[in-house]
Formats: structure tokens, C-alpha cells, sequence
């Protein structure tokens, strides 16, 4: 963001803004501000930062040769000869982080048993390679542009460390990976004519499911374990796998198993030939702890009052990443649109309107996605059962100086840091997590107290919930304890609000599958846990 990526690349970063017009002509403090005055800027700008660049075009490109060559003499922080991180259940993460670090020309190396991977700090992206790695709590100053961290691997979900040279034994130096390793899929035990079962934890499984949905499919969602026996012995799997039946489908089984494996062809997602209903151990297919799913009829929310960037963010996760067509409306239409045709509607961080349409629509089985602002909005309105937090102020606080107002106050606003949630692995918004502890990204101060229903806040934030970046005291022991995730019940559907944003930027590839949990398992969620 503005400097700091051309910084860590040896490069110049300078970042240009002006006043939008936003319109013709603007009324401003400082005069009339027309729309051809910033169209003129912008190419006067554009002209003289490139007339500039190629006058200076030694001076540059010995900037650039001197950052990279003072890289090879600069001595290493402490013991740390890099990082590693580890392959997790979530393949298709892992290989989306490598494919990131390889487009910036940095190397990894694979472990010997092929558990991990090693990310050497002695190459020429040493800087870039500490900035993706390393966790910041400690500042300097208080105030900042924009985030106060950026740890790539917690944004992966990714288990990572700093490894010494005595740990290296643990890793194959000869060559580095040429290309993001693949994990070819398969149809573990052939043709089925029973039913067949996916796991719940790699990145595209929603892209799988409603590609499964979109052929007419009856699927259905695993809320207890179990295991079953496989051609591989017994497997076992968690909350949230997926069933296939083979019966009473629109398919024949031969069709069925040809589809299938049409669509993992280019997912790291094996499918299990399940030869019985009864388990060895945990619930029998035919249990009602195997849930009946629906296809997800998404509507989200944007235009005036709906953040654009979160909106897109949205967009670019359901259309782009998973497949899944979603319809956006203005968010003025709301009031006189038929939501009849949705089952899942979307508010990203904003501030809305048509709040008895949303509850009656909501009451009669729809489920209302709310984020950031937007759940602050919901608790306002009652539409989401939750009361927000504020941050105690001291009774008689101590004079300052009148121009340390701003600061006081800019210190206060938390930018943008990382940390923990603690979540309730066996609630459906968890399902496809094995660790109870994840990274989750923070932007804004708005906080939600826990439920009064025990069952009713899969996600909460820890007791030392920081992992990196700039928070201040009162707003961390604000935090502490709090909810991440809040679900309320209206009639017959539900109110499924985040205090953040589980899709931030479209980087934070850790928590969509939260979101994606919301979408497709949302209906599921008991409403004795929501009361």
C-alpha cells in the first residue's frame, strides 16, 4: 500500500491523491472544485512523474542495483536462517500461498517427508520475505496510513516459524520447487453405488458443492463425526463433510460418478466411495445429524450506503474463486424488489434500509448475512440479536494539549492487525477448521458482546487476542473475550452476523471459508441455539 511494497523492492514509492470532485462542480473550504481541474491533475501528474523517472533513470536504477547488493552483506536477525511453514488439510491455500511467493521470485524449498516447506532469508528478497513473515507488536508511532501488519501466512491460515540452522537437516537444499506443487485428486474406491463423501477443509470445496447443487444434486452436510470403511481402510471424517447419496437423484450412478470426477479434476479434493450407511464409529448416514442442503440463491446488497470495496470483495470470492453466481442490487431497490426468489442476502459494512421487509423475509427461512458496520446496523434495527461493546472512558481524564487531540484520537482507530478467535468446531459456521484458534484480520472498532445463548457465538476472540499489529490498550481489553461471530433467530430463519470482515481485500484467504460456511450451512443451524 503506497510506499511500503516498492520500499521492500527497491524501489521509489510515491503515492498522489486529490479531492474528488464527485460531480461537475464542488463546493470545497478552499473554492469551487470542478471535475476538468482533477481530469487536468491527473494527466499533469501522470506526465511529469514519468518525465522525471527518465531524467533520473541512473539515479533509479542505482538506487535499485545498491538495495539488492547491500542485501548480500546485511547480517541475518538472530539465529534465523528463514521460515517454514506447513502443509495443512487445505491444499488448495497452501498452493495459492506458493504461487504468491514464487511470483515474487522467492524461493521454497520442500521437507524431506513433504510435511513443510522452507523459506531461506538468504536471497535477494530477504526484506520482502521478513515483512510476509515476521509479527509486529511493538511501534514506534501510533498512527498509521493504512494496516499495521501484514503476516501472509496467518492471512493463509498457515502454520508457520522461524527455523535455525540447526533445523535445516529437516529440509531438501538441492533445488528449489520450479512450480506450485499439484495434488491430483480422485475418486477413492471407484464407482459407488451407495454414496460418496468429500471433507469440508480445502479452499474451493464450496466451488465443489454448488457445482454439485447446480447439476440438481441432493447433498447433505455431516454435523456430527463418523467414520466409514474405504478401499483405504477406515477413514474418518469431520463435521461438515459432505454427502452424496446415489439414490433418488436426477442422475444416473454412472452418470453420477462421471460427473464427479469431471469436476475434481482441477481441485486437490478427493471424493470417497461410501459402501454402507452404517459407520463404525459416530452417526449412520441415515441419522438426522446428516443434514438436507440447499442450493444458495444469493442476493448482496450494494450501491449508496454499501461499501463498494467490501462489495466487491464479495463479488470477487463467490464469482471468481467458487463459481457461484450472485445477483447484486442497489441498495435503494431494496424496499420494492421481491426477495422471494433468495434464500441467502448479503449486507456488507454500511448502512441500510427496508428493515421490515428484511425481517419478514428473514422470519420466513431467509438467511441475513451481515458484516462490519452492517451488524452494527442489524443490532440496531433487531434484526441481529446483539449489543455492541464500547470502550470504558476514565471518569476524569487527565488535561492535554489541544494539538495532541488529533493524535489521541487517530491512536484509538485500529487501522488494521491480526488476531486470535477461538471457534466452536462442532457449530456449522465452523465446519473445514481443525484448530479451534484462527487468525482473523481486525479493521475498525466495532465490537459485539457475547450472546446470552451459550450456542448462539461459535466465534470469540481470545484473552490475548493481539498476534500482529497496532492496537492501543483500552481497545485491546475491549476486544478481549469478545464476539467474532454472533447468530440470532427470527421465525423460521436467521440472522448470521461478523463483526469483520472475512474477506478482506481478497487476501485473507483464512476466514472465508467462515463466510462460505454462512452461505451454505446457515439454514441448518438449530433455532434452540439462536433463541
Amino acid at each position: 500500500k503506497g510506499s511500503t511494497y516498492p520500499d521492500v523492492n527497491g524501489c521509489i514509492g510515491i503515492l498522489f491523491e486529490q479531492a474528488s470532485a464527485r460531480g461537475h462542480l464542488r463546493e470545497t473550504e478552499n473554492g469551487l472544485l470542478s471535475f476538468p481541474f482533477t481530469i487536468r491533475n491527473q494527466v499533469a501528474t501522470s506526465l511529469s512523474t514519468q518525465k522525471a523517472g527518465l531524467s533520473l533513470k541512473k539515479e533509479l536504477i542505482d538506487f535499485q542495483d545498491n538495495f539488492y547488493a547491500g542485501i548480500g552483506t546485511a547480517k541475518l536477525d538472530g539465529n534465523t536462517s528463514g521460515y517454514s511453514f506447513k502443509l495443512s488439510k487445505d491444499r488448495s491455500s497452501v498452493q495459492n500461498f506458493i504461487g504468491l511467493l514464487q511470483r515474487h521470485q522467492i524461493d521454497v524449498y520442500p521437507s524431506k517427508n513433504g510435511d513443510q516447506f522452507y523459506v531461506p532469508m538468504d536471497q535477494a528478497q530477504r526484506y520482502l520475505i521478513k515483512t510476509m513473515f515476521e509479527k509486529n507488536t511493538s511501534f514506534v508511532d501510533s498512527l498509521f496510513y493504512d494496516v499495521s501488519t501484514w503476516t501472509m501466512p496467518l492471512a493463509y491460515n498457515l502454520e508457520s516459524a522461524s527455523v535455525s540452522a540447526s533445523a535445516l537437516k529437516n529440509f531438501d537444499l538441492s533445488n528449489p520447487l520450479t512450480e506450485v506443487p499439484e495434488w491430483k485428486a480422485e475418486v477413492v474406491g471407484g464407482k459407488s453405488s451407495y454414496a460418496y463423501a468429500f471433507e469440508w477443509d480445502d479452499h474451493y470445496a464450496p466451488r465443489l458443492l454448488y457445482k454439485l447443487q447446480s447439476l440438481g444434486l441432493r447433498t447433505k452436510v455431516s454435523n456430527s463425526k463418523f467414520s466409514s470403511e474405504t478401499s483405504e481402510g477406515k477413514k474418518e471424517f469431520n463435521y461438515g463433510s459432505i454427502i452424496i447419496p446415489i439414490q433418488n437423484q436426477e442422475l444416473t450412478s454412472t452418470e453420477l460418478y462421471s460427473k464427479i470426477k469431471d469436476l475434481i479434476r482441477d481441485l486437490p479434493i478427493d471424493i470417497y466411495n461410501l459402501k454402507t450407511g452404517f459407520t463404525p464409529v459416530g452417526v449412520d448416514l441415515g441419522s438426522p445429524s446428516m443434514g438436507n442442503l440447499k442450493k444458495p440463491e444469493i442476493l448482496l446488497v450494494g450501491g449508496d450506503g454499501a461499501s463498494s470495496y467490501d462489495v466487491g470483495e464479495v463479488w470477487h470470492l463467490l464469482d471468481q474463486r467458487y463459481e457461484i453466481p450472485v445477483t447484486i442490487l442497489e441498495s435503494k431497490s431494496l424496499g420494492r424488489t421481491n426477495l422471494d426468489r433468495y434464500n441467502v442476502i448479503i449486507l456488507v459494512n454500511g448502512n441500510y434500509s427496508a428493515v421490515d421487509k428484511l425481517m419478514a423475509w428473514t422470519k420466513a427461512g431467509g438467511t441475513l448475512i451481515t458484516c462490519r458496520g452492517a451488524s452494527q446496523w442489524a443490532a440496531n434495527q433487531k434484526l441481529l440479536n446483539a449489543k455492541i461493546k464500547t470502550v470504558n472512558k476514565p471518569k476524569s481524564p487527565n488535561r492535554r494539549p489541544y494539538e495532541k487531540a488529533s493524535h489521541d484520537h487517530g491512536a484509538q482507530f485500529i487501522g488494521g492487525a491480526i488476531f486470535e478467535i477461538s471457534l466452536d468446531l462442532s457449530h456449522p459456521i465452523a465446519y473445514g477448521y481443525r484448530n479451534d484458534r484462527l487468525p482473523i484480520f481486525k479493521k475498525g472498532r466495532m465490537v459485539l458482546e457475547t450472546s446470552s445463548n451459550p450456542y448462539a457465538t461459535p466465534a470469540v476472540y481470545t484473552e490475548s487476542p493481539l498476534m500482529s499489529g497496532y492496537i492501543s490498550k483500552p481497545n485491546l481489553n475491549n476486544l478481549k473475550g469478545t464476539a467474532a461471530i454472533i447468530i440470532s433467530g427470527h421465525g423460521r430463519g436467521r440472522t448470521i452476523g461478523f463483526t469483520d470482515n472475512p474477506n478482506f481485500r481478497g487476501f485473507w484467504y483464512g476466514t472465508n471459508k467462515l463466510f462460505a460456511n454462512a452461505i451454505f450451512f446457515g439454514h441448518t443451524i438449530s433455532r434452540s441455539t439462536m433463541e
